[in-house]
């Protein structure tokens, strides 16, 4: 889904969103707590094989294209952490050193309850400590329920305490401190006549339902939240398209796998339970059509350019999924971080070398112009795809290589930039199947006044 509202877009701007799941008993697939109870069996291999393909790829880009800056990349620190990425510890150690410097920068003052609920679940998935974030004790944001009087700000407030279970603290001078049943009564509160949750209006919104079920799963031993969460799952069923993803503002990948991750932590295969399998295929199915080769996810119109919301809200999709077919914990019960996650049945092939060669269009550049850049990437045996940097005049510039591999890519000379001769560096970002490569010409590239 994407404006006014998209996903959890609305937790990272401002309020407006929902939450979680199902009655014990209500299907043979349901299980009883939010952590998946054993692998998977019916799923199909294909599909399984797929998520794998996409899990390695997406994570790779995330950590090529994407600097660990600290406060506001939350939810690709979750998706790298709970996807168990290779490789990610160096960026999410620095993800959560410059986090501390933010925290500590605030003085421990992020804004709403939404703030806080997305910084304490990416510093749970990493497995820090949220009551001690740089001396601050980010769990005291959610201690007033006054700050959460809107339905995302109560869904993750439920998602961020349940998460690793925490105790919610006691804040001297609050009048109305927060209590998880409060959260699930006024969640419970908000449910439309007839089932499901809407961010407005009286339609069932699969976004709105999906992440409202997400929230209400710890809890479906209460019988209110059970009948709730069963009257969640047919809504879902019913506004499924026929292409098995699910929308909101359009079919997207983020209305797809907010549904999704409602039903697999009740045990619900979104590959093939019946009642998510449509005549274009299943809901987990659905995920794989929003892919780009290389990793990322597009949104509203097939596309090679990759949203950077779609892209986080796929991925963390993947995890959740794959840890449902796995018999691990779902994308929010943290109790398991720090666990060696198991070894995965398809290993990733070993990636082959690449070669970059950078062709210079012309001598000569003027400051305030461009200097153009023709880039193209080889590799034995497969067509490479992804993204390469420029760098050249104290700029860089990242552009998508094309189905042949290659690009054609401007930099801006401005009008600081010294005269003389200049040296261009083009680094190849990688991608699933080819190594990252770096090319360095001599100074090529003369500029004049």
């Amino acid at each position: 889904m994407k404006p006014p509202v998209k996903g959890l877009r609305a937790l990272a701007l401002a309020p407006l969103l929902a939450v979680l799941a199902l009655l014990v008993g209500f299907a043979p697939a349901l299980v009883a707590s939010t952590a998946h109870a054993a692998p998977v069996a019916a799923s199909d291999d294909a599909l399984v094989a797929k998520f794998r393909e996409m899990q390695a790829a997406t994570g790779q880009y995330i950590l090529d294209n994407y600097e660990p800056s600290g406060l506001g990349l939350e939810w690709k620190a979750l998706g790298l952490a709970r996807n168990n990425t290779p490789g990610a510890e160096e960026w999410l150690s620095t993800y959560y050193e410059n986090l501390v410097d933010d925290v500590v920068a605030k003085d421990g003052k992020l804004g709403a309850a939404t703030e806080f609920e997305r910084v304490i679940l990416a510093v749970t998935a990493i497995g820090e400590d949220p009551s001690d974030v740089g001396g601050h004790n980010l769990l005291e944001g959610l201690a007033d329920l006054d700050t959460m009087r809107l339905p995302n700000q109560r869904i993750f407030g439920l998602l961020a305490l349940d998460s690793n279970n925490y105790e919610i603290p006691v804040v001297e001078g609050v009048v109305n401190p927060t209590t998880r049943q409060a959260l699930v009564d006024l969640t419970l509160a908000a449910e439309i006549n007839g089932g499901g949750w809407a961010f407005f209006g009286s339609t069932p919104d699969p976004d709105m339902t999906g992440m409202t079920m997400q929230a209400l799963a710890p809890y479906k031993d209460q019988p209110a939240v059970a009948a709730a969460l069963e009257r969640g799952v047919t809504v879902l069923a019913n506004i499924q398209k026929d292409s098995g993803a699910f929308a909101s503002f359009g079919e997207s990948v983020e209305s797809t796998v907010q549904a999704i991750a409602a039903l697999t932590p009740l045990g619900i295969d979104p590959a093939t339970d019946p009642r998510f399998v449509k005549s274009g295929g299943s809901a987990a199915a659905a995920v794989t059509n929003f892919y780009i080769d290389g990793g990322g996810f597009w949104y509203n119109q097939p596309s090679t350019n990759r949203n950077s919301m779609s892209t986080e809200q796929g991925f963390y999709g993947i995890a959740d999924y794959l840890r449902l077919v796995d018999g691990r914990n779902s994308l929010y019960d943290m109790t398991d971080v720090g666990e060696v996650p198991p070894t995965t049945p398809t290993p990733t092939p070993a990636k082959v070398a690449g070669t970059v060669k950078v062709e210079v269009k012309k001598a000569q550049v003027k400051r305030g112009k461009k200097a153009v850049f023709k880039v193209k990437v080889t590799a034995a045996g497969v067509k490479p795809t992804g993204n390469v940097r420029v760098v050249f005049a104290g700029r860089k510039v990242t552009a998508r290589l094309n189905a042949n591999g290659a690009t054609k890519v401007k930099v801006k000379v401005t009008k600081a930039v010294k005269p003389g001769k200049k040296a261009v560096k083009v680094k190849y970002l990688g991608d699933a199947q080819v190594k990252k490569a770096v090319t360095k010409t001599k100074k090529v590239v003369k500029v004049k006044k």
